[in-house]
């Protein structure tokens, strides 16, 4: 009968499974329109290889990490958002949202820019949020989206230039730091000479990387350690200075080295500069919370019982839906830009058989 309870509760726990449905639908059409984000490139060299270029080379396969670190934040966080009431954000702040995502999204496949996929998930996550909760599920889940942005690298054009002069600085620094110790040693822009062997501070020795890795250390750490937002803005800008400290003494050290040129020292040398900045990071942290007044805050508010509604409407569903499928055909209907063949350089051709009266000929080789 209508008024059973047994009847209300299968009726509820039946919702209940197909709102769960849809919603991991929703999750598969995610990873089948941002697939080329996350999924590895085939290895072109051997693991070995493939780790050192990870722990040193700027902006190297940084997707799958960022990807893992974010759903990792988000599931702490996931309560928080559980806690809110479905109650969705303005219609237009989501449609311009998804049309910021499709754009990026279908720009990145064109040019086989699988890293600016880290910018549509952006704008999807926020489109995604706003539907949800509105601005509160936003706040929520700023931090994982921040994270995204790690994984964009720079274009090649201000890349070269930071790299260069990172490697100058680190060159410098360390040059600095030897003669400080006792050890003659003289700098000529990447290079340090010295009276045994020249060391040149090569683009994975520049620093960045470990700046890098570091950022999404301290953006972990905020997390963890709940700090508030400025304190998380204090531990992220402190750490490029960190890193780029700390990579000058990795650079004086290696070239007090015997043999410089081997690279598991260098290998060593670097996984132990971000152990280095790991430990000065977690400093900073007690440091910041020794110096918090003790009525402070913490950073994430417990969020009040939920409100009603307290599942997801069918709009909600609906318009979540069809616009992730949206995005999962624009992945698939974007074809990459076809590159150009690269054709073996003839110089016969570019060579003129006739000058003024001369005149040239091949000659069997």
């Amino acid at each position: 009968s209508p008024g059973d309870p047994t009847t209300h509760r299968t009726g509820e726990s039946a919702r209940g499974w197909s709102t769960r449905i849809v919603l991991g639908f929703d999750a598969l059409l995610l990873a089948i329109a941002y697939r080329e984000f996350f999924l590895p490139r085939s290895p072109t060299v051997e693991l070995e290889r493939e780790l050192e270029n990870w722990f040193f080379l700027p902006g190297y396969g940084n997707g799958p990490i960022v990807l893992g670190l974010a759903l990792w934040v988000l599931y702490r966080r996931w309560p928080a958002l559980r806690g809110l009431p479905y109650r969705s954000g303005p219609a237009a702040l989501i449609a311009l949202s998804f049309a910021a995502a499709a754009a990026i999204l279908a720009w990145a496949r064109y040019a086989r820019a699988a890293d600016l996929l880290a910018l549509s998930l952006i704008s999807t996550g926020l489109g995604l949020a706003t539907l949800r909760g509105g601005g509160q599920a936003c706040r929520i889940v700023t931090l994982p989206l921040v994270m995204f942005l790690c994984a964009i690298q720079l274009p090649a054009p201000l890349y070269n230039a930071i790299v260069w002069e990172a490697q100058l600085w680190a060159a410098n620094y360390g040059g600095w730091l030897l003669n400080l110790l006792g050890v003659q040693a003289t700098v000529s822009a990447d290079l340090i000479f010295q009276d045994r062997h020249v060391v040149s501070v090569i683009e994975g020795c520049s620093g960045l990387r470990s700046a890098e890795i570091l950022l999404l250390l301290a953006l972990l750490m905020k997390e963890l350690f709940q700090l508030r937002t400025w304190e998380g803005w204090v531990l992220c800008l402190l750490t490029p200075v960190l890193a780029l400290a700390l990579n000058g003494v990795r650079v004086a050290g290696i070239a007090m080295l015997p043999n410089p040129e081997e690279a598991i020292q260098h290998a060593g040398q670097g996984i132990l500069t971000l152990i280095g900045g790991c430990l000065l990071l977690f400093g900073i942290v007690l440091l910041i919370e020794r110096l918090r007044p003790s009525a402070a805050s913490p950073a994430e508010t417990a969020i009040s019982p939920p409100e009603e509604p307290f599942r997801p409407s069918k709009r909600q569903l609906v318009w979540g839906t069809a616009l992730i499928t949206l995005l999962a055909i624009l992945s698939v209907a974007v074809r990459p830009a076809t590159l150009i063949p690269r054709t073996p350089l003839d110089l016969e051709a570019l060579i003129p058989t006739h000058v003024g009266p001369l005149e040239s000929s091949a000659l069997d080789m």
